[in-house]
């Protein structure tokens, strides 16, 4: 629907056309295309050369050190911040959340026996194995 109203011009072909009018056309008669080749082709070894040998581990991690000591430092001070506003846990604090953390099970618990529509363990017991036993045949 843009580019119905750009009408069918897309915003590539909008900058490719400000470009070509904001810069002077490239002299391609003025350029010496062999040599241009010929310094790519003697470069082009050396290039290929580093990308296909094979790096050791601690070459990777000092490629990662520039993104990962920046990270680990913002990870170890959001967890200090954390740690002076929340206070060191206190056996009280540890109680409750021991409390909170058994809450789900006994909840789940609850839930269980409250639901079943059995009124002892044979009838469901028979049911289940008439459901792990069942091979797509009616009796």
């Amino acid at each position: 629907m843009n580019d119905e109203r750009r009408g069918g011009r897309t915003p590539g072909d909008m900058l490719t056309r400000a470009v070509r009018a904001a810069s002077p056309e490239p002299p391609f008669e003025a350029v010496d295309w062999d040599a241009l080749h010929g310094r790519i082709m003697a470069q082009a070894p050396g290039i290929l050369a580093r990308s296909t040998m094979r790096r050791s581990w601690w070459d990777v991690a000092a490629a990662w050190a520039a993104r990962g000591i920046p990270i680990a430092a913002a990870s170890a001070a959001a967890a200090a911040l954390a740690l002076a506003f929340g206070g060191v846990p206190t056996p009280s604090r540890l109680a409750e959340y021991e409390a909170l953390a058994t809450l789900p099970t006994a909840l789940e618990a609850e839930l269980a026996a409250d639901a079943s529509p059995f009124e002892d363990d044979a009838a469901e017991d028979a049911l289940t194995w008439a459901l792990l036993s069942f091979e797509g045949e009616e009796p």
